[in-house]
């Protein structure tokens, strides 16, 4: 008998078990073993038929609990066995008919409509809907919330999105919302009435004091905004700004509770220390929603009394943030401010000082607020990096980088069987889910956050070795459970780690200890960090994919039939294998999302930073140059770079390229081809044609080729054009990051002996030379007077002896290693020789690309 078959044998048994209980009355023991069952069996559904008697509420509520713990409410067809069983429904309470009613949700509207008919279903006061309904939301954030108030608000039914992509919609909460205005009412009474609040009028309002307290990223993200300097408690709060907000948020009267919040008590896992950050605000009265504080009727449930809280109402989903009204509630002692004691008034005296990044203040106070961007805001602003840890911080919503995690450890999900662990504390366990956690993590991790023990305290009664299988059935029937175990663990990881990727992915494989003890050398070349970055890269691309137009759906369309890449070249033999890897790994990309090459190209690689653009020979796409009618693209291209590398001396200004070819496979056919092609090193993403610079910025290349002018690069770049015959070496062929440059595009160059750049008008004189400096309709006298010269004797100097360095014999060994023709270069070069022998370099090359000759 094999595992699996004891495990359906243990399963079958206590499902039995749990039934037998149920019939017998012994309701405690039937959820108890119940709950035990594989979520897939669904036990709970069978509990309803078993006993002839009323099942009593206790046992309902209980099995709901479970079923929303589990995140299993909709997948078991409990509620709806309830729902239409008269006898065991007839003596349920208001509050539990109610609960089995929004739990049903709008998708089991079977179940709806028969609650609905329950005589109990019609509360007894206005208030008791409205007090549900808060409770609900004080126990855990839904969108449904949202869309209800929303709903209320607009008097029409609501569905939407919110800013972690979950939906949800007013249906849940419909027959509350006429009531929700009496409920707001009593609780603003109820507030005003109570002498423990800090009240004021101006006019005819009355507004409230209340706090709101954050911590983690995003208090460590606002002391940063806020210049705060932690040895000296100095910060620049002069500044205030409008964020947007969700339609309410929720606040407290207590400052000292706020601080609890700031500190690590909010719904906020793995606060930093000291990144505490309280806001305080005077609010009107009018705005208030709930307060969570007070008993508006006789049986009021309240989840957390002790906190105080109060909804606040947002009209406009903006408000005003003033950083006055920002302090930091730790113990602070210093010269720069008394000491700050919870139960005191703020002590902290803040320098005026300037701000570094305020944008960066607005986006964590936006995010904080439930959005994700602040308004009327000119200031670039958080990263997305930023953003997605704030996000994450406050919803459990699996961090991003997580994806990447994922792909490491379980191929996305699809490869969950991990390998048992033989040696360490993890001895004799093996990973559990997607995300690969050893059950010893897990337990450690809810241990770590307070909200996640509070859901999942259940776990922390396992053995991790000898119970290890039951910790992995229950959460490989909760996905939510590993989503939001996972991204508790990720913070920590970056908050023990300040936000150190490369150590955090480390950390997920070797633990915290091993991760502090590593090297630099030894995290950055670890085998399972370049997986994840490699990953994370490609996961990045797949996102920025857009729409294919039907252009690029012919391009798609040739990309599926692309097998591999062989290089013809033996000295980059290990770029074929490379490249091959990528496209069989699905690495593979169209140019949609890059934009500044050929269409009948294609992108491999996991990003644009680590990239290769492969150019594959079009015959039907021949330069329009008089001088260069033969030979193929790939072919000068992948010569032109070894040129510039091997006989030149300046392959740091044109980027790699290696000649292969494309193994494709004949479309309709088992057919394969080949076809030549070449591998050309993508330029890191904040690269930009230098012409497209040029029009943004008028002036700036010209500033940029400045310090090649001065150290007479450009000029040499403008010789190795002349002699290598490149015809195209317009502003659109050249890319530059506002510093560097590099020289693109030499599918046109080695031209033959007519190659004359005065008498052929398709050939540019190139744009190291010409930037910012000629325009069309010039006389060639003018022309040459407008060219930069070089001006330094020592200079001069220099790019003539450079000129004589360079090698006949080596542009005959480059050529021939690719069939071109070296005698048209060799003549260049001689005519070159012998015009610097007597006069400026500059002017010589000059000369050559306005008149044609040296």
């Amino acid at each position: 008998m094999n595992d699996s078959d004891l495990y359906e044998m243990r399963a079958e048994r206590l499902k039995n078990e749990a039934l037998k209980a149920a019939s017998d009355g012994d309701w405690d023991t039937a959820i108890r073993k119940g709950s035990r069952v594989p979520a897939s069996w669904d036990v709970w559904q069978q509990m309803p038929s078993v006993n002839p008697k009323t099942m009593p509420k206790e046992a309902v509520n209980k099995i709901l609990d479970l079923l929303e713990r589990t995140g299993k409410t909709e997948d078991s067809g409990f509620i709806y066995h309830v729902a239409h069983s008269p006898v065991y429904n007839m003596n349920l309470d208001t509050d539990t008919i109610h609960r089995l009613w929004m739990l049903a949700g709008p998708n089991n509207q079977m179940s709806r409509d028969a609650l609905q008919g329950h005589p109990h279903f019609k509360i007894t006061s206005h208030l008791h809907g409205p007090g549900h309904f808060w409770s609900d939301y004080e126990k855990k954030v839904f969108p449904d919330h949202f869309a209800a108030i929303e709903a209320w608000k607009k008097g029409k039914d609501v569905k939407l999105t919110d800013h972690r992509g979950q939906t949800g919609s007013s249906d849940r909460w419909i027959h509350v919302l006429p009531h929700m205005e009496e409920y707001a009412k009593a609780s603003q009474k109820a507030i005003l009435e109570d002498p423990n609040y800090e009240k004021k009028r101006s006019g005819s309002k009355v507004f409230v004091k209340l706090y709101r307290g954050v911590g983690g990223n995003y208090g460590k993200a606002i002391h940063n905004a806020f210049d705060f300097n932690h040895h000296t408690r100095e910060a620049d709060l002069g500044k205030k700004f409008i964020v947007p907000t969700a339609i309410f948020t929720s606040w407290t009267r207590d400052k000292d509770m706020a601080q609890l919040f700031a500190e690590g008590r909010g719904d906020i896992p793995g606060n930093v220390k000291d990144g505490g950050v309280v806001m305080q605000k005077w609010v009107p009265i009018e705005n208030v929603l709930h307060t969570g504080e007070h008993d508006l009727y006789a049986g009021h449930p309240k989840v957390h009394r002790e906190e105080l809280e109060v909804v606040v109402h947002h009209p406009n989903k903006k408000m005003r943030v003033e950083g006055k009204d920002l302090f930091f509630p730790t113990n602070i002692k210093g010269d720069y401010g008394t000491v700050y004691d919870k139960g005191t008034d703020r002590g902290v005296k803040f320098e005026k000082g300037r701000m570094r990044d305020y944008a960066a203040a607005l986006g964590v106070a936006a995010a904080m607020l439930g959005t994700s961007s602040p308004i009327n805001m000119d200031q670039d602003k958080l990263s997305a990096e930023d953003i997605a840890q704030v996000r994450a911080a406050e919803s459990h919503e699996p961090h991003p980088n997580l994806e990447a995690i994922k792909m490491v450890e379980s191929s996305g999900g699809r490869n969950v069987a991990h390998e048992q662990v033989e040696h360490g504390l993890n001895a004799g366990t093996s990973a559990i889910g997607m995300y690969g956690i050893m059950p010893l993590q897990v337990q450690d991790t809810i241990n770590h956050d307070h909200q996640l023990k509070h859901k999942y305290r259940n776990l922390l009664d396992y053995d991790p070795v000898v119970d290890q299988e039951k910790i992995r059935l229950y959460l490989t029937n909760n996905e939510k459970a590993q989503n939001e175990i996972a991204n508790s663990h990720w913070k920590r990881l970056g908050d023990r780690f300040d936000g150190d990727e490369k150590r955090m992915a480390y950390a997920w494989k070797n633990g915290i200890t091993g991760a502090l003890h590593a090297t630099d050398d030894e995290v950055n070349n670890h085998p399972y960090v370049k997986k994840y970055l490699s990953y994370k890269k490609m996961l990045e691309m797949e996102d920025k994919k857009q729409p294919l137009g039907k252009t690029e759906q012919e391009l798609e369309h040739r990309i599926k039939n692309i097998r591999r890449f062989i290089s013809v070249d033996p000295e980059s033999a290990n770029i074929g294998p490379m490249i091959t890897e990528m496209i069989h790994g699905g690495q593979v990309h169209d140019l949609s999302n890059f934009g500044h090459f050929t269409h009948s190209s294609f992108i491999v690689g996991p990003d644009e930073d680590t990239s290769w653009l492969i150019k594959i020979e079009d015959h039907s796409s021949r330069p329009a140059i008089k001088s260069a009618q033969y030979g193929l693209q790939s072919v000068r291209e992948a010569a032109f770079y070894e040129m510039a590398r091997q006989v030149f001396g300046m392959g740091d200004y044109v980027p790699e390229a290696y000649l292969g070819e494309i193994q494709k496979r004949v479309p309709n056919t088992d057919r394969v081809e080949y076809v030549p092609a070449v591998a050309i090193k993508m330029l890191p993403k904040n690269f930009m044609l230098a012409a497209e610079l040029e029009k943004k910025r008028p002036g700036a290349m010209e500033g940029v080729l400045e310090p090649y002018r001065k150290s007479g690069l450009v000029h040499k770049m403008a010789a190795m054009y002349a002699i290598l015959g490149d015809a195209d070496a317009h502003g659109k062929n050249m890319m530059t990051d506002g510093k560097h440059i590099s020289l693109i595009d030499h599918g046109t160059s080695f031209a033959d002996e007519s190659f004359n750049p005065a008498e052929d008008s398709k050939v540019f004189i190139p744009y190291v030379l010409r930037a910012k400096r000629l325009k069309d309709g010039m006389t060639q006298d003018t022309k040459m007077s407008l060219l930069p010269t070089i001006k330094s004797p020592d200079v001069q100097k220099d790019v003539r002896n450079w000129i004589m360095s360079i090698s006949e014999e080596g542009i005959r060994n480059v050529a021939g290693k690719y069939n071109v023709n070296p005698e048209p270069e060799i003549q260049r070069l001689r005519a070159l020789k012998q015009a610097v022998l007597h006069q400026d370099p500059a002017v010589a090359i000059n000369r050559f690309w306005v008149y044609g000759k040296f």
